[in-house]
Formats: structure tokens, C-alpha cells, sequence
């Protein structure tokens, strides 16, 4: 297997029992592997902080300087301390935003933000596939193309994650009632972005103005990863309570 799914799938938790042999075996005997585990969890780290960063943005700046052949390969050494100091700036910034008093409404926007393509990340050159179009029509903000494509994938392929991509597009068109009727289905359903899946469901209970509803997904959000959004998720229950 690629060296750069291993990783992703190794953080993910979806590592095969054969595949965690082979990443075992790598980070004892390969230390350029080992370095690229290590990078990629900075990295995360730093996504835990702001968690607003488009992952778009950091791809097509590599792409800029001809460096990156994989989505993922050269990115774990660039600009890392960078990436973390921008992250912590704009935390704060965020949270000293919220000082404000704000409707139910100015809280959704406050706390909305375009979840990032990390299935399918779009290279110049990169070899396309049948998500191809979908993903890009989404990192463009083409969303109703996008909403078009993945209607047209999960006719062909019943996959969950995609699923999840189909409520965003909806969700980036203020398409609310159909966004959460996908966004419920898929809290049942075996897929990568559960814990999201409930922030964005607390989110349209937020903008419904049903706060209930919106401490109720909050709370779920806790149970299935306490780590996601956490500070995000404190401050928005500490406005609504």
C-alpha cells in the first residue's frame, strides 16, 4: 500500500490488520517514514486548534513550487511551526470575536465553516477518477454542480462518506431541511465523519433556533469524540446555556 494512505489510515484507526504489519514494520526500519507519522500528527494538531485552514490552500501552494507529486507526501515538511503559529493566531482571534453578543443566526455563521475535501484532494496532474468532479466542483464553491455530482456517485456507489460530501454541498447552499435529513441517516451509518456529522446537525438546530436540539447534538458530539471541535463546542454551549 501507499506510504501516504498507510498514514492517513493508521490516524483514522482503519488500518487493516495486514496494513498495521506494514506500518509496524516501516516506522521500525524506515526513519523518513517515521518522520512523516510524526509530521502528520503536528499537523493535526494544529487542525485541532483552528480547524479552519483549507486543506485547498495548502495544496495548491505546494503545487505553486512544483513539489508535490502525492497530495500528501511532501506536505508533512512544509511550513509545519508556521502552520501551528497561524492556527494559535487564529484561535484567539475566534474566540475574542465571540465576546460579542450574538443572535442564534450570527452564532451559526460565526461557527459555520466549509468542511475541507480531505478524500479526494485536487492536484494539476494528478490522475482523475470517477470522484474526480465532484470533489472539484466542490473545492471551487461550485456547490450545486458539486450537490449534481455526488447525487449522480451515490446512485453508483452507496458510500457513506460520500454521503457526507452530498450534505455539505446542501448544507453550502443553505439548504438546510434536506442537509440534516441526509446528515440524520447518516448517524446510524458506518462512515469516517461521525463526530462531524453531529457538529453540523448541531449547527442547523443552532440556526432553527432550537437550542434543545442543539445541546443534544453537542452532548452526542462528546460522546462519540470529545477531542473533535472541543473548544469550539465549549464555547458554543457556554452562549447558548
Amino acid at each position: 500500500m501507499d506510504k501516504d494512505e498507510l498514514i492517513v489510515k493508521y490516524y483514522r484507526g482503519t488500518l487493516t490488520k495486514s496494513e498495521r504489519l506494514e506500518f509496524d514494520s516501516l516506522m521500525q526500519t524506515n526513519e523518513g517514514f517515521k518522520t512523516e507519522v510524526n509530521d502528520y500528527q503536528d499537523i493535526q494538531q494544529a487542525f485541532k486548534l483552528n480547524e479552519r485552514e483549507d486543506l485547498k490552500t495548502f495544496l495548491n501552494r505546494i503545487d505553486k513550487k512544483n513539489t508535490l507529486k502525492r497530495p500528501f507526501s511532501t506536505l508533512f515538511t512544509k511550513s509545519k511551526l508556521t502552520l501551528i503559529a497561524t492556527a494559535a493566531c487564529l484561535i484567539l482571534a475566534f474566540f475574542y470575536f465571540l465576546n460579542n453578543t450574538q443572535s442564534n443566526e450570527e452564532l451559526y455563521a460565526s461557527f459555520f465553516e466549509e468542511y475541507p475535501n480531505v478524500l479526494q484532494p485536487i492536484i494539476r496532474g494528478a490522475d482523475e477518477n470517477i470522484n474526480y468532479n465532484a470533489f472539484r466542483a466542490y473545492e471551487n464553491k461550485d456547490y450545486r454542480n458539486a450537490e449534481l455530482a455526488f447525487e449522480n456517485l451515490i446512485k453508483i456507489d452507496k458510500n457513506p462518506n460520500l454521503e457526507f460530501y452530498y450534505a455539505m454541498t446542501l448544507l453550502n447552499q443553505n439548504n438546510f431541511d434536506k442537509a440534516k435529513k441526509v446528515l440524520n441517516s447518516l448517524k446510524a451509518k458506518k462512515q469516517d465523519f461521525l463526530a462531524e456529522t453531529y457538529w453540523y446537525c448541531a449547527l442547523i438546530a443552532l440556526k432553527n433556533n432550537d437550542l434543545k436540539l442543539t445541546r443534544k447534538e453537542l452532548e452526542k458530539l462528546h460522546e462519540v469524540d470529545s477531542t473533535f471541535k472541543k473548544e469550539k463546542r465549549e464555547a458554543l454551549l457556554k452562549r447558548i446555556n
